[in-house]
């Protein structure tokens, strides 16, 4: 249980400062994969959505699955 509680705190901050910077949409690609980081992905999309953040996180197991993934999106709002 105080493992997940010192998750979300670092998750928390790590959206804190997301929205601070002025980032109010960003794409993240997690390379490799296991079997914890669903979890781990679960948890900060449920932070960042608190944290009213337009947040993708995806995990990959390839590189080029996660490039292709990443280039598929528009940040800049083009």
């Amino acid at each position: 249980m105080r493992y997940f509680r010192e998750l979300n705190d670092g998750f928390s901050r790590i959206a804190e400062l997301l929205k601070k910077l002025n980032v109010r949409r960003t794409c993240i690609a997690v390379l490799p994969s296991n079997e914890h980081y669903p979890i781990l992905a679960d948890l900060f999309d449920a932070i960042a959505e608190r944290q009213d953040l337009d947040l993708k996180v995806e995990l990959f197991h390839q590189r080029e699955a996660a490039d292709e993934w990443l280039g598929s999106f528009h940040i800049n709002g083009d």
